[in-house]
């Protein structure tokens, strides 16, 4: 699926996806994936829904893309929703990539209070969490708060 992916062809990708016979976690995220990355977020959404309504439980990696279609699509009832998903799944509230989607939802949604109090919940932060904290400040126009975090 990921040939079909890189290529925007999702109608092929979803072809392939249907003929599979026992799916499994990684074939969900692939699809899942190849819509997001193809500008389709609220298809992507949804298969993320069906996937946990056929009992198959997401990763790290799905929680991530679904993520990013929330904040593609201003979702942040949805992005809460997966956040609440998060914090209930043992390990997952460890992974950076999993809290920099959070962080980069809540900006894109328009939550600047909730990425930071994500960002502030961080063991261990990367480039990625500071770019997308400062630049989420840069955003909501508290570019003095950017300009403070940037200094530290």
């Amino acid at each position: 699926m990921k040939i079909y992916s890189v290529s925007g062809n999702v109608v092929d990708a979803q072809k392939v996806f249907d003929e599979v016979s026992t799916r499994n976690v990684v074939c969900w995220t692939a699809l899942i994936s190849c819509y997001v990355d193809n500008g389709k977020p609220y298809r992507g959404l949804k298969l993320f829904r069906e996937m946990q309504m056929e009992n198959t439980e997401p990763d790290e990696v799905t929680v991530t893309i679904a993520l990013s279609a929330c904040a593609d699509l201003g979702a942040l009832e949805v992005g809460e929703w997966i956040h609440g998903y998060v914090r209930r799944k043992r390990g997952f509230e460890a992974d950076l990539c999993l809290n920099n989607a959070l962080i980069n939802m809540y900006v894109k949604c328009g939550d600047i209070g909730r990425a930071r109090r994500t960002f502030d919940g961080l063991s261990r932060r990367d480039v990625t969490s500071w770019t997308s904290m400062i630049v989420g400040y840069a955003l909501h126009g508290e570019a003095g708060e950017a300009l403070r975090l940037l200094m530290i």
